[in-house]
């Protein structure tokens, strides 16, 4: 089994489908997490009942499954193809391995606040990193498309959108952290412990 992945990440067509793939489940997968990071605030607005294993962040963990994916192919990559890749390659799939980390270990983290305080607000030590290792991931991903087939680079438009919007996501929220007291006083009320858990 192990020999067979290995001929198929030495062939050079498979590495190229492998760099689609792990460029696409960066992509889908961090735009799934923004999108459902959106749904989780807004449910903040509407004073919905907040846990960590609401429906919200189900969608939000399951787009981070999809990043942890994307960063096993890429680990993979890494390994077995070490020798023929070239730095830029390397940078793209380290950017998604450390992305993926990020939001794996930042998920816990988000798990354990909800355990001590219940609700968390959009601002909390554990978001930030999750934040972070979002913009790993999509960086990652849209650097991979330009060794991945002519396929997977019809994906470079979306990949363009979820890199920005997942640096808007967290400049926002580092904006709430430098201007902790006037910003948060207005957007506590809006999102229902704001900037109140950190």
């Amino acid at each position: 089994m192990i020999g067979a992945i290995h001929r198929a990440l030495v062939s050079r067509a498979s590495a190229t489908s492998l760099f689609g793939a792990a460029a696409l489940l960066a992509t889908l997968g961090t735009s799934q997490t923004v999108i459902s990071g959106v749904w989780d605030a807004i449910s903040h607005i509407l004073r919905e009942p907040e846990h960590f294993w609401s429906i919200q962040h189900v969608a939000v963990y399951a787009g981070v499954a999809a990043v942890a994916c994307s960063a096993a192919i890429a680990y993979a990559l890494l390994v077995w193809r070490r020798e023929s890749l070239v730095p830029a390659q390397r940078r793209a799939l380290a950017l998604v391995i450390a992305g993926a980390i990020l939001q794996v270990v930042a998920g816990h983290a988000d798990y354990v606040s909800h355990e001590m305080y219940g609700i968390d607000g959009l601002v909390s030590w554990s978001h930030q990193p999750l934040e972070a290792g979002l913009l790993a991931s999509a960086l990652g991903g849209a650097l991979l498309l330009r060794h991945a087939g002519p396929r997977a680079r019809l994906l470079a438009p979306v990949s363009a959108m979820v890199l920005v919007a997942s640096a808007l996501w967290l400049a926002f929220n580092l904006f709430l952290v430098a201007n902790a007291t006037m910003p948060c006083l207005a957007v506590y009320k809006v999102f229902s412990s704001g900037c109140a858990v950190m």
